[in-house]
């Protein structure tokens, strides 16, 4: 990695742990145990999410945050003498190619020291996305449950998630309730759509904190 770009990434790295109010750069680098990219990401980075071959069910590369971390990569070294993962820079645009993903899903097994490691900035700049409310939702033991289809069992569960929003938020006016969904049409119990709506929106939120409060309200309101 050319010393710019490991200065900018140590640079955008830094900001982020102080941001979080977190020392993530001070690991170490004298007899700590080497640990694994992968467990070091998880440790030190909860807003970071490792990016796999077959992320959403797509394994052509094809998904934004595979085209992104491509492209960024692709505009690091294109040029350059060095090129970490030793993959064809032959056009930043179009799918993520099966060697990039394969080179990340190799250096995520590699064991490590330190956050400031080469190999870890690699793995966290370029084979990485941000952390959803839904991906906390699956750290615990719950489920976000499916805005559609209408199978008996998703349908009761809608209901019972709508009837715990509509008793924390009884009393408020119209428009007064926690996402404003209240109007006279929908102060009922049937489940708006506009409640499975706010529910999808929410779970795609981009964050590693546990106590944002998109991960909370989507925890209680939109799991089971």
């Amino acid at each position: 990695m050319n010393s710019l770009v490991l200065k900018g990434v140590l640079g955008f790295s830094a900001s982020t742990a102080v941001a979080a109010g977190a020392t993530k750069l001070a690991v170490g680098s004298g007899n700590v145990e080497p640990k694994s990219i992968s467990k070091l990401m998880g440790d030190h980075y909860p807003e970071k999410r490792l990016l796999f071959k077959g992320y959403q069910g797509v394994f052509n590369g094809s998904q934004p945050e595979w085209k992104f971390v491509w492209k960024k990569y692709f505009n690091a070294y294109v040029g350059s003498p060095n090129n970490p993962f030793s993959v064809q820079l032959t056009s930043a645009d179009g799918n993520a190619p099966d060697a990039f993903m394969k080179a990340c899903k190799d250096i995520f097994g590699v064991k490590v020291s330190s956050v400031e490691n080469e190999k870890f900035v690699w793995a966290l700049e370029y084979c990485t996305r941000q952390t959803s409310v839904g991906d906390l939702i699956y750290g615990t033991e719950k489920r976000p449950v499916p805005t559609s289809g209408n199978q008996g069992d998703v349908s009761s569960k809608w209901t019972e998630l709508w009837n715990t929003y509509r008793a924390d938020n009884q009393g408020k006016s119209n428009g007064q309730d926690e996402w404003g969904l209240f109007v006279s049409s929908t102060n009922e119990t049937n489940v708006p759509q506009e409640f499975k709506d706010r529910c999808a929106k929410e779970i795609q939120v981009k964050t590693g904190d546990l106590k944002n409060r998109s991960f909370v309200n989507a925890l209680k309101y939109c799991s089971k």
